[in-house]
């Protein structure tokens, strides 16, 4: 396992779509409606890294539910940021893809180590 920042972004068609990166490679899972749960998450967060910084977008009740999630994995650090309080240059990587937010807030997840 590596060190690896992560980006949870919940959508509001009930999917989830998290971003790992581990120093310059980043990937990219998608948790399909039926499979978004916090449970699944966590699982995926926690087979990655043994101690993960992960940055989950504040967009709903949903979010705080699934950061508080990651309290089960002792060593996890839990960043909830609304993805409008991004640092611009994040603000165009969220823009340009479907998967941006996710992705930028992995970043920023990065940046804050």
């Amino acid at each position: 396992m590596s060190e690896c920042c992560f980006g949870v972004e919940q959508r509001t068609d009930g999917s989830i779509v998290v971003a790992a990166q581990t120093d310059a490679d980043v990937s990219i899972e998608r948790f399909a409606p039926g499979r978004a749960e916090s449970a699944a998450v966590v699982q995926f967060v926690q087979q990655r890294s043994r101690a993960p910084r992960v940055c989950v977008a504040a967009t709903g009740e949903r979010s705080l539910g699934l950061a508080l999630a990651f309290g089960q994995l002792p060593e996890a650090e839990v960043i909830l940021i609304r993805p409008a309080a991004l640092p611009r240059r994040s603000e165009t990587t969220a823009s340009s893809s479907g998967e941006g937010v996710a992705v930028a807030l992995a970043r920023y997840a990065r940046r804050a180590a």
